[in-house]
């Protein structure tokens, strides 16, 4: 994939860790999000607003169609008081 005549990378599950922020787009909006769980089955994410958890392949999906992309950011987006 080329943007402006750069090529893109595909971000695929296997980049998402613990502490990466996400733009979660989900039917009746969008969030950020913190990915607060990874294991070698699920990625749970957190953030105001929303709370997901996706088995490896539908977090592929979500990246491969834009649903969900990796954010640059500092910030925990995850409720501290939610249990994990």
């Amino acid at each position: 994939m080329s943007l402006f005549g750069r090529e893109h990378l595909r971000i695929t599950a296997d980049a998402v860790h613990p502490g990466t922020t996400v733009r979660y787009d989900y039917r009746t909006g969008s969030c950020l999000a913190t990915v607060v769980r990874k294991t070698d089955r699920h990625v749970v994410i957190d953030g105001e607003g929303c709370h997901a958890k996706f088995d490896l392949d539908q977090a592929d999906e979500l990246l491969e169609s834009g649903r969900l992309r990796v954010v640059l950011d500092d910030v925990v987006h995850a409720d501290a008081e939610r249990p994990r």
